[in-house]
């Protein structure tokens, strides 16, 4: 059976300019970063995955991991991801443990995938299509004066996605300005989603819904804070617009929560933030049931 060798290591930044800084609601900034996690199998099989957020808390939590799946068996991650969730419940899993450890298990679907030489969707149930639609995410707040809202808009109308979300959040009127400029750049066939990050609560997020609703909004990304269960449902009972969310939850548990209550329309689980594959298809199992 084949065992993990060695796992390495390599923290991921990306840099613009300070007074180019750009971002959503909640605020901006000019660093994007991630890390690569790589595993290597005694059979010299090779397989990376992605762990999402700050490489140098990352790189912590993977020094504390990397131990405890050196010599395990490829097939073993669920064994040794419950030891981790056991030994450290009482700090939760909403943080960049998780993260790491989709990294993790990222690399080791692709490498059990190369060494079987299969794809990864074959593990996973089969390939149902080779091809999907992508959207342009993209309308982010902006510092750049050569690199506003407009700017964004034309290179998504231009390119041949099936549509495009944009940041809004920052205030109704300021909302409508922006809606509508977007659907007058994109065009009245191409699909437009929102997204707040987060920031409002459920009667301003009702009244956005309802003052955007004329511009034909595909869905409303993340209207509320991650917590707000209850204004979720709420909310989604209400709103002319259907609700999505799911990158600023993390794991089975908080996915759970959401799908029972009905908070949401659109489940949204992030391969890098709630653990990677294997728990995003139990989420994706939670949905279809």
């Amino acid at each position: 059976m084949p065992t993990i060798k060695r796992l390495s290591f390599i923290g991921l930044e990306y840099a613009c300019a300070p007074e180019k800084a750009y971002g959503m609601s909640r605020g901006g900034g000019f660093r994007r970063q991630s890390s690569l996690i790589e595993v290597e199998t005694d059979q010299g099989v090779r397989g990376v995955g992605e762990a999402f957020g700050n490489p140098f808390v990352s790189r912590e939590y993977f020094r504390m991991l990397e131990p405890m799946f050196v010599g395990q068996s490829i097939f073993d991650f669920d064994h040794v991801e419950a030891r981790v969730r056991n030994a450290i419940y009482h700090l939760g899993v909403g943080n960049q443990l998780t993260a790491c450890l989709a990294g993790i298990n990222a690399a080791l679907w692709d490498a059990i995938a190369r060494g079987f030489g299969v794809r990864v969707c074959d593990l996973i149930g089969g390939c149902g299509t080779t091809r999907i639609p992508a959207y342009a995410s993209t309308g982010f707040f902006s510092d750049d004066p050569d690199r506003q809202l407009d700017h964004m808009l034309a290179e998504a109308a231009g390119h041949p996605y099936a549509g495009a979300k944009i940041k809004i959040g920052r205030g109704i009127r300021n909302d409508v300005e922006r809606v509508r400029r977007s659907r007058e750049a994109l065009g009245p066939d191409k699909l437009l989603m929102v997204d707040i990050n987060g920031a409002y609560t459920a009667d301003i997020a009702l009244e956005c819904a309802r003052a955007i609703e004329p511009f034909g909004i595909h869905w409303i990304e993340e209207p509320l804070p991650p917590g707000d269960l209850r204004g979720y449902a709420e909310l989604r009972a209400r709103s002319p617009i259907p609700l999505a969310a799911g990158e600023a939850h993390h794991t089975i548990r908080d996915f759970r929560a959401l799908i029972a209550d009905r908070c949401i329309d659109i489940v949204q689980p992030p391969i890098p933030g709630v653990g990677g594959p294997t728990e995003a298809q139990r989420i994706a199992a939670l949905a279809l049931a």
